[in-house]
């Protein structure tokens, strides 16, 4: 998924995620920045609710909370969170 240089270890990295509830419920689409750099995807959609045909908005797959929101985030291996907003 990504089309970058290598990240420096030991070094920060902005992670970026918008959400997009605008598409018909229970459909949520998410897109990933890193560096403020959108991530491309070889199933991702060119914008929410478009045709996966190599885009960087990501649908995601489960959205069935009682809002259709997330409600949660979870983290795992090694890193650090600084702001979550």
């Amino acid at each position: 998924m990504a089309e970058h240089d290598p990240y420096p270890n030991n070094g920060w990295i902005r992670v970026s995620v918008d959400f997009d509830y605008t598409t018909a419920a229970p459909a949520a689409y998410a897109q990933i920045r890193i560096e403020g750099r959108a991530m491309r995807a070889a199933y991702g959609a060119a914008a929410p609710g478009a045709a996966p045909t190599g885009g960087t908005w990501l649908r995601l797959p489960n959205t069935a909370s009682a809002s259709g929101k997330i409600s949660s985030v979870t983290f795992s291996e090694a890193g650090a969170v600084d702001d979550l907003v």
